[in-house]
């Protein structure tokens, strides 16, 4: 049936908000805190998040995470609500909105409101939702635990959303998961208006409230599965509930509440991590005591705890993928940390000065605008002569400290909120002008008409697709008019067996299949085999520099150093390390222990007489980095040939042994030749990827290497198996190594 589906979605979202919502209503009669009879329902949903993401987290680690299970909890829970919390609400009053607020923000909220929920109910099409927000949502459900993947750094961020999803899309698939985001974001002006009218601000804060619903990078990021407008609304409600706790500073649950919110947003994403100390600092402020910051730590504790032990456990860094200096680990890459810092924080762009302009009205390069009301934030500051102004202004400017990590729209959007709610309290001595701009700016932002004021590429919500949502227009339809990722996704299911893996080279449609993707730029995994591809596409990748540093000696053990410093795009890398006695190489015995001080794990690349395999320091090029071969004993040998590419030409190598005391130094200048590779190097890579487990390939036109499969796939052993848009999947049909010490060094590789 056509509306099937869209049911199944609705429902799906509705169990989960309902269960949130109980959940918060639990919490907040158990720790009795107090709030106004208008503020309680926004409140319940954010406060009922936390608890219901770690009992979804619990089930995962535990691996029985079975959608009857989940279920079960969420009945349970939206019943005991209903007969513990009747009639639960103060008879507080807030201070009431001039009625011209109230009709302008009602009626820009409704419009708004029925733009955002079809477009929520529609299939998925955010770029991130499709591809890892519901790729790994969908393959948790189906192992029922975290499955502990090591090929994606996605997998490795905190993922208190993600919980929140696991249920409405055990129900509802992806749709259901949108759906209870844009729940977050229909939860936020409410927020923002009821923490106005607290304070005494009442028209500012309808103003505001209306300003932050229609900003196109809220809309469409909000009815995405993704996590920002959530993070949003998080840490607005925390900074409200701190000021409903300074005026009720002996209620000792609002600071374990608070802790709770503060940890949540850390779940929800790691440059949320300020509202911790955010939380912290204000209670410090307020009391001078440190007792009462125990519970808000302990709570806080209580969230962010097993992201840290997950990822410890799973890959080794309690804090992936980042400070990988500090943790290294064989799944994420220095290199590729430092690669993806510069990308996230410039965007492509020549110049900071071009933010402004871009995060507002423009809205491509860093996908999406705040609007052209955003440009007046500067206007702000003339809240500082009213208290809560400064608050809103220090908590805008506290949220915005993360910001130059990754200059994307959708990282403002957590200060925003308070921008925008200073900067309606700095206009509202002219009643008529919060009002009229607020109302003005929430026409142009109109799907239709916003076009006229922003690029019309920047990601936005073009349409209201009341068809596609109701499902009239079938799914399969919608989604290969919107979006390419979809027909590569159904390309795999249909081409692939169960259990295939497929390497590919840019970001895919992981919530359209259900078979397991590395991406190139994902993973050390991904990186290795990525680059066994290119050395067989590329012959400056292959090691035809041969470099070899000569002197008779005797030792236990060796080490060749790289002394040089260069670009953050150099990396030493060597397919192959030999040792020579006389014109013999000294056979590679089982005895000999082979380690790097940077990237040890997959030292045996340099050991493994392949040409096509190469061990990367996988970070920079940096002075002091050796490679380094214990031979058991003592032996007599005069010299080390280190076979390298043409594509590090700053490298300058050291040779040093120890003997006796300690590491001396061997004064020898290193002797270059260059020694063409073999032939069948396209070959050559296919099968080291066959050795590696990957099964397929999937390759965009554009992507690097695809014009030279394309151009010879049989030199390759790849058979094109499918073709989808730009997308063209072939099968590996090379048979794996048959050099059994080519084997034996393979299997620490294959282990992701």
């Amino acid at each position: 049936m056509p509306g099937q589906q869209a049911f199944l979605a609705l429902a799906g979202a509705m169990f989960t908000v309902a269960a949130c919502m109980a959940a918060g209503r639990l919490l907040l009669q158990t720790l009795r805190i107090k709030l106004a009879r208008s503020e309680t329902l926004p409140i319940a949903l954010i406060a009922g998040a936390p608890p219901v993401s770690l009992f979804v987290f619990a089930t995962l680690a535990a691996g029985v995470c079975h959608p009857p299970l989940l279920w079960a909890a969420g009945i349970a829970v939206c019943a005991a609500a209903w007969l513990r919390t009747r009639g639960m609400g103060s008879a507080e009053a807030l201070p009431a909105t001039p009625l011209p607020a109230r009709i302008v923000f009602l009626a820009g909220y409704a419009a708004f409101t029925a733009c955002y929920f079809f477009n929520a109910l529609a299939p998925e099409i955010g770029p991130d939702g499709i591809t890892y927000h519901m790729g790994l949502v969908g393959r948790y459900l189906r192992a029922h635990s975290f499955d502990n993947i090591r090929t994606s750094i996605y997998a490795n961020l905190s993922q208190g959303m993600e919980m929140l999803w696991v249920p409405a899309y055990s129900i509802g698939r992806q749709s259901a998961a949108a759906l209870v985001h844009f729940a977050f974001l229909a939860a936020l002006p409410w927020l923002v208006w009821n923490a106005a009218r607290r304070a005494g601000h009442p028209l500012a804060g309808a103003a505001a409230a209306l300003i932050v619903y229609a900003s196109p990078v809220f809309g469409v990021t909000g009815v995405s599965a993704y996590n920002d407008a959530a993070i949003a609304a998080v840490v607005f409600a925390l900074f409200a509930l701190l000021q409903i706790w300074e005026r009720q500073p002996h209620t000792r649950g609002l600071l374990i509440l608070l802790g709770l919110l503060a940890g949540f947003a850390y779940a929800l994403k790691y440059t949320a991590f300020l509202a911790v100390p955010f939380a912290m600092g204000f209670v410090f402020w307020k009391t001078r005591r440190l007792r009462p910051l125990l519970p808000v730590a302990l709570a806080a504790a209580l969230l962010i705890t097993p992201w840290v032990v997950k990822n410890w456990i799973v890959v080794g860094n309690p804090f992936s993928p980042l400070l990988n200096r500090y943790f290294p680990n064989p799944y994420v890459s220095i290199h590729f940390e430092e690669d993806y810092r510069f990308l996230m924080a410039t965007y492509g762009l020549t110049s900071k000065l071009e933010i402004p302009w871009e995060a507002t009205v423009r809205g491509v390069q860093l996908g999406g605008s705040l609007g052209w009301i955003f440009l007046g934030a500067p206007l702000g500051l003339l809240a500082l002569r009213d208290p809560f102004g400064r608050r809103l202004l220090i908590a805008a400017a506290v949220f915005l400290l993360p910001y130059p990590a990754n200059i994307g729209t959708r990282f403002l959007m957590t200060p925003a909120v308070f921008l925008a709610l200073a900067m309606m309290l700095a206009l509202q001595r002219i009643p008529v002008l919060p009002l009229a701009l607020s109302g003005i700016f929430a026409v142009t932002c109109w799907p239709s008409l916003l076009p006229r004021f922003a690029n019309r590429y920047s990601w936005r919500i073009s349409e209201i697709p009341v068809k596609a949502a109701l499902r009239i227009e079938p799914e399969d339809a919608f989604l290969r008019r919107r979006t390419e990722s979809y027909a590569a996704g159904r390309l795999l299911e249909e081409k692939t067996e169960p259990g295939a893996r497929i390497l590919a080279f840019n970001g895919t449609g992981d919530s359209f299949t259900t078979r397991d993707v590395p991406v190139s730029f994902q993973s050390t995994y991904g990186a290795l085999a990525s680059d066994i591809f290119y050395c067989g596409a590329f012959p400056e990748l292959l090691p035809e520099r041969h470099l070899t540093l000569r002197a008779p000696l005797k030792a236990r053990r060796v080490r060749v150093y790289q002394t040089a410093a260069g670009s953050r795009h150099e990396v030493w890398g060597v397919a192959e390390l030999r040792v020579f006695r006389g014109q013999a190489e000294l056979p590679r015995l089982p005895a000999w222990r082979i380690t790097s001080n940077v990237n040890p794990w997959h030292v045996p690349l340099a050991f493994d007489n392949d040409p096509i395999t190469r061990w990367r320091a996988m970070q920079p090029l940096e002075p002091g980095q050796f490679l380094e071969i214990d031979f058991g004993s003592e032996q007599e040998f005069d010299a080390v040939r280190v076979e390298v590419s043409h594509d590090q030409p700053t490298i300058r190598l050291e040779l040093r042994v120890e003997r006796g005391a300690g590491w001396e130094t061997v004064v020898v200048q290193a002797a270059a030749e260059t020694v063409p590779a073999p032939p069948g190097m396209q070959a050559a890579a296919s099968r080291a990827l066959k050795d590696y487990g990957i099964d397929y390939l999937l390759l965009l036109a554009e992507d690097f290497g695809a014009k030279q499969v394309r151009a010879d796939p049989e030199a390759w052993q790849l058979k094109l198996v499918g073709q989808a848009g730009r997308s063209q999947l072939y099968r590996i049909v090379a048979k794996p190594s048959p050099d059994p010490i080519v084997n034996a060094s393979r299997p620490e590789i294959k282990k992701p």
